[in-house]
């Protein structure tokens, strides 16, 4: 699993996420609170779930493979007053992180299970997790729905960078324009997008790969790495899903 984070991303990470952030940290409270036993943050990043779960007294633990992102993640349970969180997370991947204990319930929010871009880690990364629950465990996950009008959109192989927004660098103050480019390869299902990054005179420039998933594809994902129940909501508020928008699973063991 390649890691195609930099020094700039964890520091708007939070404000980039601002928005869907907080319909995701509900949905996650909601199902985590009062686990009786102890869960695990996939790629757990600056801490955007792992830490409001912590400070709710959830018996969390969490891994990312960006040291950066962790950095952030440190830097807030200072701010925060959060204590021994360095015997909490570690620094690994998705596809052969490694625990000495079951875990009641392993969720990988924001996404960040599509950035395994082959079919062969999304089942290691699967049977890993489904060997490191708890017998009744469960797999809780989201990401969104592929539209096929929306994926034909970048189709260029040379397309012109488009700005996603402009945020505030949160130690200089300067105005941070982060825009990408994006070229979809339609028959391997992945987006190869290239972030740059405008701060003061510095331009930096980031890529990365992500694979969009389809629900019976990742039906058949989950039977392979041997889960037997999946549920499957059509947004945070666990509506009916209907073809469209987030997919929101729920997989047991």
């Amino acid at each position: 699993m390649e890691n195609f984070c930099n020094d700039l991303w964890p520091l708007i990470y939070d404000q980039a996420n601002h928005g869907r952030h907080e319909k995701e940290l509900a949905f996650y409270a909601g199902e985590l609170l009062g686990e009786e036993g102890p869960v695990l943050d996939v790629a757990c990043g600056t801490g955007m779930i792992l830490l409001p779960l912590l400070e709710k007294g959830v018996d969390i633990y969490g891994f990312d493979v960006s040291e950066t992102m962790l950095a952030v993640l440190y830097r807030k349970t200072r701010e925060r007053g959060i204590r021994d969180v360095e015997k909490r997370v570690t620094c690994q991947n998705m596809v052969d992180f490694r625990y000495g204990q079951l875990f009641r319930a392993i969720a990988i929010p924001a996404r960040s299970f599509l950035h395994l871009v082959t079919q062969v880690e999304q089942i290691v990364c699967l049977r890993n997790i489904h060997a490191h629950l708890a017998e009744g465990g469960r797999l809780l996950l989201n990401f969104f729905t592929p539209r096929l009008d929306a994926l034909l959109k970048f189709t260029d192989p040379t397309p012109n960078y488009v700005q996603l927004n402009v945020f505030k660098h949160p130690v200089t103050g300067e105005d941070l324009e982060v825009s990408y480019r994006q070229v979809n390869d339609l028959n391997e299902q992945v987006q190869d997008i290239r972030w740059r990054f405008c701060s003061g005179g510095r331009v930096q420039e980031t890529p990365m790969k992500i694979r969009w998933i389809y629900r019976n594809e990742f039906l058949l994902l989950a039977k392979l790495a041997g889960f037997d129940q999946t549920a499957v909501y059509g947004d945070f508020d666990k509506s009916a899903y209907k073809g469209e928008g987030e997919m929101v699973w729920v997989v047991e063991k």
